[in-house]
């Protein structure tokens, strides 16, 4: 079982609570029962401005916890500048991954709704600002928070942000409502709700959305399932809610464990997909800065890396270039790293890219990265791949199509250099 596999069959609590004081006299232990309890992955949500430093320490200190960071529409009667640039701040923490709780609440008169309007703008702007995900909690707020979360996403697309906008938090709304959010490319979160016998919208709602567009959450110590209904509630009664979830749609209680986590990490970012500008941006990006970098640097692994963090470029899979002196791994590398025609080849570098040619022939797109004048670029790769192969004959051609340039689907590109420890000029990775 890969990684993934062992991470994804653990249910992942997409929004939890565990700051609040109902957990004040057994926080401790009831975290630390959760991976035994079937409980892989849990977010503490913050709430309110106070909140936030603590859901950073409380996830700071437990492997299997992550923050999201915002105040909550309830709470944002008194919010001020200084709370929006603490929320910055600490997004900065490698535990933070989202901006949330944030949206609109109309049940009770305040905060006035101009109020949470105002602040709700703000924290989607810093989102916005930030690339982060945001965990959006809307309560009798329908038309305004749709109203609000389109333009939000008009403004991504217009800027080239790539990955899922956020998770539409407790859903409550229309089936119809909520295929829109998923056009937009949001998650519907379902909890204990759903297994409540007044919950007839809500399990409609979970029978028609697409199971690759559903996260789990408890909102624990809140909206405890039955049979706890009443209770103070937590990530460990989830099993519940994905036993029900697996009845309305029919499926295995498993596969839903399964794909839910999945999603949940996708959500969150933490698959290793590229997240943050799109590929042809970040491409961009990354060449103005090469252009600056003098050749000694260039030749340095470590400035390819700081460079690559700096922009958010976090490959599923890397590739060193090893595979030259070893007959026969090029095939078994192809064959492992499962590259589909939804996948990106990205390297970084002016090599031959030998490695990135074998990868690149079942990827629908490919890129290179390398000052100009340096770069020897992906439509060159077939000439100097068959010259390669000529000058290092132990090298195993199993499984090799050949082709010409032209028949290549390579976008050139001026990017930036690097070589790697094994002192091969490029370094490939599969987005």
């Amino acid at each position: 079982m890969s990684m993934d596999d062992k991470e994804n069959a653990l249910i992942f609590d997409t929004h939890a609570h565990y700051d609040d004081e109902a957990f004040d006299k057994d926080r401790e232990s009831v975290i630390a029962s959760l991976p035994a309890g079937g409980i892989g992955t849990a977010v503490d949500v913050a709430s309110t401005a106070a909140s936030i430093p603590i859901v950073v320490r409380i996830a700071e200190e437990h492997e299997h916890l992550l923050a999201a960071v915002g105040v909550h529409p309830s709470e944002c009667a008194e919010m001020s500048q200084k709370d929006m640039d603490l929320i910055e701040e600490m997004l900065k923490h490698p535990k933070v991954k989202a901006i949330g709780e944030i949206g609109l609440d109309y049940h009770w008169p305040e905060p006035e709704r101009s109020i949470q309007k105002k602040w709700f703008s703000r924290q989607l702007d810093l989102a916005l600002k930030t690339d982060m995900p945001v965990i959006i909690h809307s309560r009798d707020a329908a038309e305004d928070t749709y109203l609000c979360l389109r333009e939000f996403c008009r403004k991504r697309k217009d800027a080239g942000l790539s990955g899922s906008p956020g998770v539409i938090h407790c859903y409550s709304y229309s089936p119809e409502q909520a295929r829109e959010y998923v056009k937009m490319g949001f998650y519907i979160g379902i909890g204990g709700a759903l297994t409540f016998k007044n919950s007839k919208k809500l399990r409609t709602v979970a029978q028609e959305t697409p199971l690759a567009n559903i996260v789990l959450e408890t909102d624990c110590p809140y909206m405890a399932p039955v049979p706890h209904r009443g209770e103070r509630n937590s990530s460990l009664f989830l099993p519940f809610v994905a036993e029900e979830l697996s009845v309305i749609k029919g499926m295995d209680k498993e596969e839903i464990i399964r794909q839910t986590a999945s999603n949940a990490r996708k959500l969150y970012r933490l698959d290793g997909s590229v997240s943050g500008l799109s590929l042809r941006q970040t491409v961009r990006q990354i060449a103005k800065k090469a252009e600056r970098i003098r050749m000694p640097d260039i030749l340095n692994p470590g400035e390819t890396l700081r460079i690559l963090d700096k922009y958010g470029i976090h490959a599923r899979k890397k590739y060193g270039q090893n595979f030259l002196i070893d007959r026969g791994v090029v095939s078994d590398i192809i064959e492992a790293s499962g590259i589909t025609k939804e996948d990106c080849v990205l390297e970084i570098g002016p090599g031959i890219g030998s490695m990135t040619w074998h990868l690149a022939r079942s990827a629908g797109k490919q890129s290179q990265a390398g000052p100009c004048r340096y770069a020897v670029g992906l439509r060159k790769c077939h000439d100097s791949l068959e010259r390669h192969t000529e000058d290092r004959p132990s090298q195993s051609r199993r499984g090799v199509q050949r082709r010409t340039a032209a028949e290549g689907r390579c976008e050139p590109s001026v990017l930036h250099y690097d070589t790697d420890s094994y002192a091969a000029p490029c370094r490939t990775g599969v987005f």
